[in-house]
């Protein structure tokens, strides 16, 4: 007669064989290797149970050091470091030797004192096919390698970067010996002197981010002009999300609250996103710090981009036209006296934000949404099943998807970014007035001079002018110009200074004659490397916080019309919250690289003043007009879709083919201003846009009905890369609209 198998029982500890240490599950530990003569192998403990004879085993998620991984250890990884990986096993207990602690990167960078037992871990590790999460990590000194913790680096006192002694042409022992170091780029830029008896040590601190600044006069740019630190220098960099390796049902946060299928932070913008999920069944819910509603200040659109809203179901036709204030043509383009070019419908409808969003939020709750407001989001913990938000008031919302739209400034991407400073900056100002009597028309770009002083920095100015829909005679005018960080910037307090002193003149206005309504401020950065990939599972940045936005555009309501029926209504998001596609490899085929984005990164370049470069002052305009005029003549098939921050490969090859032709001195002059590394980068996006453009053209509708008989994940993923094509493309635009 065969015995019955001993029962099995989960046990909540285990005693380590030979001593008092307790081991309890989620604690690390450190197990015998098969072979005495190596280290011990680090792992996770996720489960113990016991047969009826007492022998206990243990179900471990492994850690993997950097040399056992695919790549091997590299120079950057720490002689702590190891790898969260997707191994699992089950080990007897007495296999365990003994405790440790595996710190997050952050923390094991603030300790005083690093013992046998500390590791650290920023990256999960896929062992089958070596890919890790994330996929990118930002990189430092002239070298670009990861922030090693073991090194020590010197920082700049100019541009604060920070540099390896070696790469520097210095020992360890004079790094030490420092007080004050400039680098050899600053003392070059700069005119500056490396400065004797530097102390540099590894970073520590950086400046603090603030938001964007919209009623306040005379905040520095500074505090936006961070360079890329190595993560030891964030501590001041809060960490909101955190992720669990466990189910929710394992732990008592968000116990008994009811889930949501999406929560999404930030209202005013993400309240579409969530109308758009809860029409469709999903069970959605908005944090928003403050009420939700629009400002007061008009958006300015054109209608085919608002009938996206229309077109995904969320806003009826009836209702559109109840929220345009003004509507107005023709739109100009000018630079600096070398001709006007005009256009229709862009940019030449002038809506109400606050009557916009009001009426979302009136349709989601309607749909059965929960609202939040009053509420700040302090942190997001991550477990295998659910996402737990813990707000200020210590209330907790688990959900099974965040969506964070919360901007330019989220704290989420903040942490993502690691504080990063941005590659590029567009800072504007502006001013809402009464008084204008030449009023009907639309200024899209304009500028009306060359390079300008605004504080100490070269600035190229930019005009946008819209009638406004609290008058005939209301105007609102915005002078933008384009900043490169790493050179610094005006204040906000310097550039509307210059824009009281010239918009008068622009305008052909008296300013003591104009009734200011408001002032308005904005500062807009981007990253060359955007869009953002989603970092963690169940995370998802939309809108700007996605840096989905051209960088040479505003972003906001414009740029989110453009991607809300890709990611909201049946496809995209809803797609992802149905199949439970919600890790973070799903979630970045959400916000793919697009190489028409990417590619608006020499435009921004090109439109910038850069410090110590000798070029004509009227460079920028010259080459924008010969830009403009050569497209208005190729037709509207060119240059409407430039106009509404939409690059095709056809247009621009045209474009740039037609420049080359009738002005074929601009072209080469480009390489000083911009440089070479900027065109050489912008070309592998030039070439992307082409093969994206086959792709969409070519291969999209022959494997669209391959496509469908997928099974579910493989069917989601295919669908997202066919969206990548498209949009990258730039082909999702339909002319004759």
């Amino acid at each position: 007669m065969a015995k019955t198998k001993q029962g099995k029982k989960d046990v909540d500890s285990y005693t380590i064989r030979g001593t008092n240490k307790v081991v309890r599950v989620g604690d690390w530990v450190l197990m015998r290797p098969s072979d005495s003569d190596n280290q011990p192998y680090v792992a996770r403990v996720e489960k113990m149970e016991a047969d009826g004879r007492g022998s206990v085993r243990v179900r471990v998620r492994w850690y993997y050091r950097p040399e056992e991984a695919k790549g091997g250890r590299r120079q950057f990884h720490g002689a702590k470091e190891l790898f969260l990986s997707d191994h699992f096993d089950l080990q007897s207990a007495h296999t365990i030797e003994g405790k440790c602690v595996v710190h997050s990167f952050k923390n094991y960078t603030k300790l005083d004192n690093v013992g046998p037992e500390d590791f650290f871990c920023r990256f999960e590790y896929k062992a089958a096919t070596g890919s890790f999460t994330p996929d990118r990590v930002a990189v430092y000194c002239k070298c670009e390698m990861p922030y090693n913790p073991d090194d020590l680096m010197v920082q700049c006192d100019a541009c604060k970067d920070w540099f390896h002694p070696s790469c520097m042409g210095m020992t360890i022992e004079q790094a030490k010996k420092l007080d004050h170091f400039v680098c050899s780029d600053c003392v070059k830029e700069n005119g500056s002197k490396r400065l004797s008896n530097a102390y540099a040590t590894s970073p520590n601190s950086e400046p603090k981010l603030t938001g964007v600044v919209d009623s306040q006069i005379g905040m520095s740019l500074d505090p936006y002009m961070f360079r890329v630190l190595p993560l030891r220098c964030n501590s001041n960099v809060p960490e909101v999300v955190t992720r669990v390796q466990r189910p929710l049902a394992d732990s008592n946060l968000g116990a008994g609250s009811e889930t949501f299928d999406v929560i999404v932070c930030g209202g005013t913008l993400g309240i579409f996103v969530a109308t758009a999920l809860s029409s469709k069944g999903l069970r959605v819910g908005i944090i928003e710090r403050n009420i939700i509603k629009g400002r007061e200040q008009e958006w300015n659109i054109s209608r085919k981009e608002l009938m996206e809203i229309v077109e995904i179901g969320i806003l009826s036709e009836a209702e559109l036209e109840q929220i345009i204030s003004s509507d107005f043509n023709p739109n100009r383009c000018g630079f600096e006296d070398k001709g006007e070019i005009w256009v229709e419908n862009i940019l030449n409808l002038g809506i109400l934000p606050a009557k916009l969003v009001e009426t979302m939020k009136e349709r989601f709750i309607s749909s059965g949404g929960a609202i939040f407001e009053g509420k700040n989001l302090s942190s997001i913990y991550v477990y295998d099943d659910r996402a737990v938000l813990k707000l200020s008031d210590g209330d907790s919302l688990p959900c099974r998807l965040v969506i964070d739209a919360m901007g330019n400034f989220s704290p989420i991407v903040r942490q993502i970014r690691s504080g990063r400073k941005p590659d590029g900056m567009c800072l504007v100002v502006g001013a809402c007035a009464r008084g204008f009597e030449k009023n009907t028309t639309s200024d899209i770009i304009f500028s009306s001079s060359s390079v300008n002083r605004a504080g100490n920095s070269g600035v190229q100015l930019f005009w946008e002018a819209f009638p406004a829909g609290s008058g005939p005679n209301d105007r609102t005018t915005y002078m933008f110009t384009y900043v490169d960080p790493k050179f610094g910037g005006p204040k906000l307090e310097e550039l509307l200074e210059v824009f009281w002193n010239l918009m008068p003149a622009y305008q052909d206005v008296v300013l003591e004659n104009l009734d200011i309504k408001r002032v308005i401020f904005g500062i807009f950065p981007t990253y060359r490397d955007s869009p953002l990939p989603a970092a963690f599972d169940r995370i998802l940045q939309v809108g700007d916080a996605s840096g989905i936005q051209s960088p040479v555009s505003f972003g906001g309501f414009g740029s989110l019309t453009r991607h809300l029926g890709r990611l909201s209504n049946a496809k995209g998001i809803y797609e992802a919250v149905e199949g439970d596609f919600l890790d973070a490899h799903s979630l970045r085929l959400l916000n793919p690289y697009m190489p028409n984005l990417s590619a608006s990164w020499l435009f921004q370049r090109a439109m910038s003043v850069r410090p110590h470069v000798n070029v004509s002052p009227t460079f920028i305009n010259e080459l924008l007009f010969a830009n403009f005029q050569s497209m208005q003549k190729l037709g509207d098939s060119v240059i409407r879709p430039f106009l509404q921050d939409v690059i095709q490969f056809g247009p621009l090859v045209k474009t740039l083919g037609l420049v080359m032709l009738t002005r074929p001195q601009i072209l080469p002059s480009i390489f000083k201003p911009v440089g070479l590394g900027v065109i050489l980068e912008w070309s592998g996006h030039f070439l992307m846009l082409g093969y994206y453009t086959f792709l969409s053209s070519f291969i999209d509708p022959v494997t669209r009905s391959w496509v469908e008989s997928l099974p579910p994940r493989d069917k989601y993923q295919w669908k997202r890369y066919l969206e990548a094509w498209r949009y990258g493309a730039g082909l999702d635009y339909r002319q004759g609209e």
